[in-house]
């Protein structure tokens, strides 16, 4: 009996894992491509535009599907446009249960 109460925790455990780890991977690939948006951006001196052009070809290019480059705010602060992404991930976990985990992003990019 003790048994299967331990293979039942693990399973659980195990669900969680299964379901919140796409959620993560996904995050890393935004977190990814926010990260080289400066290095990528630094030598033409960027409009909002551009960034949002090469957020949306980036976007496409990783399957990022969980937010669009509009969803990303960009704003001017002096010299430079803080670009963040702030989103809401949700993934089901058992019947009515779900996790919802939120992430948020911001890298300064140089004008």
């Amino acid at each position: 009996m003790g048994w299967v109460i331990v293979l039942a925790i693990i399973g659980v455990f195990s669900i969680a894992i299964l379901r919140v780890g796409p959620l993560y991977m996904e995050y890393y690939k935004i977190s990814s491509v926010l990260s080289s948006l400066p290095s990528e951006m630094k030598s033409s001196g960027a409009t909002k535009q551009e960034i949002y052009d090469y957020l949306s070809k980036r976007f496409n290019i990783e399957a990022i599907n969980v937010i669009t480059a509009k969803e990303v705010k960009i704003e001017r602060k002096g010299e430079v446009y803080l670009v963040q992404a702030a989103y809401d991930a949700r993934s089901p976990f058992l019947g009515n249960l779900n996790f919802i985990v939120t992430f948020d992003k911001a890298v300064e990019v140089p004008r």
